[in-house]
């Protein structure tokens, strides 16, 4: 037993220089139990659920809606196998980024620096889709609950309809304290009316995740991309103007750029990249579901997963844009420097 402890020993030792297989099992060990604990927590919970009301092989019977749409891709598993891949790693990145920027966020709100309650809502949007993500994944790959299938849909909303029309908000706001200063600082409603915004987005992404809900074909419809169509002639409106308007020399002659002129150029570069990363591929992606010559198993099978791959992908470009526009980005590569 000695021999063979001794042995085992040196040969973990000899992997000092050869570093890159226990590095790629020690981040896949984290990602798996990443996921693996909360997906065991809620099959234990459905299976003790079913125990007590005495039914215990009806897994796939209890789902049959579900299951037609989600055995449709047997003979075509690439899209489904390529989004879930997908979806952990944004999983693995977006989440602490998240948390991040809402820290950084509150930590300047209390100090009164920073006040964007449109920045605010967006993390908070990030933060939850991508949390709910990995329940989401679960249950189309293994688990086939139905009332999580429309929990799934409803969460959709928020990266389909919330973080556009955010991202919209964003951009306007940016627009008249560019464009119209003086208005924008002595208007004694600017406030209120952020409130209102905020508060009316949140009531339309409500309604379009009942809509999701409620539609049968949910995902291979164009009413999909119509949050989208929306917001995207608000944003590039908004950007253009914007530039315009920083394109002017200062009145007083400074070459000093200021500080609201920076913030505005740090939210036209945030939603051009957005706006070409997260919002216009899935735009094309479901706009043209009934043009395209497939059938919607094709469809649904193919185009909708890598269009959901794009709107998942902007929780997490959306947080590193945000921290790098609020300056933690780089203080995060001077603390590596210096280590």
């Amino acid at each position: 037993m000695k021999n063979l402890s001794s042995s085992n020993n040196t040969h973990f030792l000899q992997c000092i220089g050869r570093p890159t297989g226990p590095l790629f099992w020690s981040g896949f060990c984290a990602i798996c139990v990443f996921l693996g604990i909360p997906a065991s927590l809620l099959v234990l919970w459905e299976l003790l659920q079913r125990r007590q009301r005495g039914v215990f092989n009806d897994i796939f019977m209890l789902n049959l809606s579900f299951i037609d749409l989600t055995f449709m891709c047997i003979g075509r598993p690439t899209g489904p196998l390529f989004w879930s891949g997908f979806c952990a790693i944004c999983v693995f990145l977006g989440i602490p980024a998240s948390l991040l920027v809402l820290w950084e966020l509150l930590q300047r709100r209390r100090r009164r620096v920073f006040n964007d309650i449109f920045m605010l809502n967006l993390s908070f949007i990030d933060l939850t889709f991508m949390v709910m993500l990995v329940l989401i994944v679960y249950n189309y790959m293994l688990l086939h609950s139905l009332p999580v299938v429309d929990l799934g849909t409803f969460i959709h909303s928020l990266p389909l309809c919330g973080r556009p029309l955010f991202m919209a908000c964003v951009c306007g706001d940016c627009y008249f304290a560019v464009v119209y200063p003086i208005e924008y600082k002595t208007s004694k409603n600017g406030a209120m009316i952020r409130k209102v915004a905020c508060l009316t987005v949140w009531l339309l992404t409500v309604f379009f995740g009942l809509f999701l809900r409620v539609e049968n074909e949910e995902f291979i419809t164009p009413l999909t991309s119509v949050p989208l169509t929306g917001a995207l002639p608000i944003i590039t409106f908004c950007d253009i103007s914007i530039l315009q308007a920083l394109r002017k020399p200062a009145p007083n002659g400074n070459g000093n750029i200021h500080p609201q002129k920076k913030r505005a150029l740090h939210t036209i570069i945030n939603s051009f990249t957005m706006t070409f990363t997260a919002y216009l591929p899935p735009l094309i992606f479901f706009s043209f579901s009934d043009v395209l010559p497939l059938s919607k198993e094709e469809y649904f099978c193919t185009l909708t997963f890598y269009g959901l791959c794009f709107c998942t992908a902007g929780c997490v470009i959306m947080p590193a844009l945000c921290l790098e526009s609020l300056g933690t980005m780089h203080r995060f590569k001077e603390l590596l420097r210096k280590r």
